[in-house]
């Protein structure tokens, strides 16, 4: 099944190490994931390619 990413949020204040994301499949099912960033990571650094591939990786943990 091939997710896309169609919607990313980031709120530095309220989750400063955190990216929320939302994959979507070509049926409109979708799936939102919270990605962790390490300390030293800045999310203004990130392209949306990056983070969608983190998003699916946050996925594939969450469904076995």
């Amino acid at each position: 099944m091939h997710l896309k990413l169609v919607n990313v949020t980031v709120n530095r204040e309220a989750h400063p190490h955190a990216v929320f994301a939302v994959l979507e499949n070509e049926k409109g099912e979708s799936i939102s994931v919270r990605i962790h960033l390490a300390a030293s990571q800045n999310v203004d650094h990130l392209t949306l390619e990056g983070i969608e591939t983190l998003a699916h990786e946050a996925a594939r943990q969450l469904v076995p």
